[in-house]
């Protein structure tokens, strides 16, 4: 099976079965007490920070990209040139603060930084990112 062209470069964990404490031994940090219910999937792992007493939901995507080098792909030829590969790599991170509750579905998109203080509470289906689908180039 071909890896998704977030896995390439990227360290994706993904499961339709409980959380393995060789899989919590992946993340900067995984709080005591802490879950995450199946299915996840969590990209970047080492780059997220889950609090104590943090519970989320089945459903969650976790994305704390550092390497999307692969976009560079669908830019056009004409232009590909004009864009640098630094420009696609990113020093991501997630931190979940103590007691926080995540409910079913969360969606988060990071390249830079997305923090949450402790005991925050989210219902199901909230996306939260620091980035966008944005360019700046002004032909394009």
């Amino acid at each position: 099976m071909n890896k998704s062209p977030i896995a390439e470069n990227n360290v994706l964990l993904e499961s339709d079965q409980q959380m393995t404490n060789e899989q919590k031994d992946m993340f900067r940090y995984f709080g005591d007490g802490a879950k995450i219910r199946p299915p996840f999937r969590i990209v970047n792992p080492s780059r997220v920070t889950i609090g104590d007493t943090v519970a989320i939901r089945e459903g969650c995507h976790l994305n704390a990209f550092t390497d999307l080098r692969f976009l560079m792909d669908y830019i056009s030829p004409t232009f590909r040139d004009e864009f640098m590969e630094e420009d696609y790599q990113y020093d991501a991170s997630i931190e979940f603060g103590k007691e926080c509750q995540i409910g079913r579905f969360c969606f988060m998109s990071c390249t830079d930084s997305i923090v949450l203080e402790n005991n925050v509470l989210f219902s199901e289906r909230v996306f939260v990112g620091d980035n966008n689908h944005t360019i700046s180039h002004p032909l394009v």
